[in-house]
């Protein structure tokens, strides 16, 4: 499908931009749709499945350290909860899928040189749904720039990286 910013593409294997990244308001219009398709739910909102997301990374056990590369840079982090029905009772084999950017920003499978399941993995919670994974910190990654998305970007003047949330 061809945009005002270039080619879209709905093939799951290859990284889109989101709307969101480039066109300020559109994560409101995100949050405003899942409020809606949320409202007669029990639990936490939903939230889209981020376009670096990847079918098939190993399985861990609950209390696990994602794969890093032998060269991974960055602050360590534990990651760790319980995983709870929305009566507050615990989903034991929970799964948890983690996928996130090394300390350059860069996502496995999608830049080279860096190992296939880095920073990737399919964790299985306890019986009482609880998990602790170590993994780093990950660094704000780069929206890319080049063509008329980049044009756009800079000609708003907004900057060209999305923070990390923490």
């Amino acid at each position: 499908m061809r945009t005002a910013c270039g080619l879209l593409s709905f093939d799951r294997s290859k990284p889109a931009g989101l709307p969101g990244d480039i066109i300020p308001g559109t994560h409101r219009v995100e949050h405003v749709v899942e409020e809606v398709a949320a409202a007669t739910r029990r639990g936490i909102k939903g939230t889209i499945e981020g376009p670096y997301h990847v079918p098939g990374a190993p399985e861990l056990p609950n209390v696990s350290t994602l794969p890093i590369g032998d060269e991974e840079a960055g602050a360590e982090l534990l990651f760790q909860g319980q995983v709870t029905s929305a009566s507050g009772d615990p989903l034991a084999g929970a799964r948890l899928e983690m996928w996130q950017t090394d300390d350059e920003g860069l996502y496995s499978r999608f830049a080279p040189g860096i190992p296939e399941w880095n920073l990737r993995g399919s964790v299985v919670a306890d019986d009482q749904g609880r998990f602790a994974v170590t993994t780093i910190r990950p660094a704000p990654y780069q929206i890319p720039t080049g063509g008329s998305c980049g044009r756009l970007i800079s000609a708003a003047g907004w900057p060209g990286g999305r923070r990390t949330r923490w």
